[in-house]
């Protein structure tokens, strides 16, 4: 895709050279926009034709080529590479730094608050870590989709999209691969999560594994090997299978459980009553 860009090109191309202002350019020039695959240690980081968005909501492109020549955002790169970047516009400065670890960023806590009183410098720290505790939030999943995914800083993750404690779930992963995840049931997995990204991921097994007897309500069922109480707060999950047998995914399921269903019981919250039940109908 070719278009016609005149002022944003020309400061893209001096921040990406962080060369000395042109005295002259065209009034127009041609340039292409993300006509490149790129490539960090072997890991697609963009694919052609892909833009990214900035914090401010803002469209920009991966790359252009203008001239033969392809040219990318400094900003982009140095995220890619896992360093900060900052710009100083008194002294048209880009600053390009490593990261800090955990025990640079500690100190610079203990700096910001070694002026403080000594009660106002403990509820400066609790508060920090409150804050942390605060967003972290648990449930219990099951995935219908999973891909590879870059995020907003463009580093690759995962996307999960399917069921978290019986409500429609769509998040990204902190980090790729958090899960092997090979679409196979039953699969059900506990999550912890913190402003609506997925930091842990760990598989449960199931406590039973039996076959319905009789049809019945979700409140109570008889398998062949034993009955069992479901809890009263039971979510309860079809198994969808194609005709060749393999896994379609999860959907939330109410209703009788028929004679002949193949279930999977999680007891998973230690009150009295299995509280997760995955049921396949494909045997019926």
């Amino acid at each position: 895709m070719k278009r016609n860009v005149k002022g944003f090109v020309l400061g893209f191309i001096a921040a990406c050279l962080m060369i000395t202002p042109m005295i002259a350019f065209a009034d127009t020039i041609q340039v292409t926009l993300n006509a490149v695959n790129i490539k960090l240690n072997g890991e697609q980081a963009a694919v052609k034709g892909q833009s990214y968005t900035l914090n401010d909501g803002t469209i920009v492109p991966y790359s252009l080529n203008y001239n033969g020549t392809v040219y990318l955002p400094i900003r982009k790169v140095s995220e890619l590479v896992g360093k900060d970047i900052a710009y100083d516009g008194q002294s048209s400065t880009i600053s390009i730094s490593d990261k800090k670890t955990d025990n640079e960023e500690q100190d610079a806590v203990s700096e910001d608050t070694k002026d403080l009183k000594t009660g106002e410098k403990e509820d400066a720290l609790d508060n920090t870590s409150n804050t942390d505790n605060a967003q972290a939030e648990c449930g219990l999943a099951v995935v219908n989709e999973f891909w590879k995914e870059l995020n907003t800083s463009g580093i690759q993750v995962n996307r999960v999209v399917g069921y978290l404690d019986g409500k429609q779930c769509n998040m990204l992963t902190s980090k790729k691969d958090l899960i092997d995840f090979s679409g196979t049931a039953p699969s059900l997995y506990k999550i912890k999560y913190s402003n609506k990204v997925i930091t842990e991921m760990t598989l449960i097994s199931p406590d039973v594994t039996d076959t319905v007897k009789v049809n019945a309500q979700t409140n109570s069922i008889e398998g062949v090997k034993a009955s069992y109480n479901i809890s009263s707060n039971a979510v309860c999950y079809e198994i969808k299978m194609s005709t060749d047998g393999t896994f379609g995914g999860y959907a939330v399921y109410s209703g009788y459980v028929k004679a002949g269903c193949k279930i999977y019981l999680y007891e998973t919250n230690g009150a009295k009553g299995y509280d997760i039940i995955l049921m396949d109908r494909s045997s019926l």
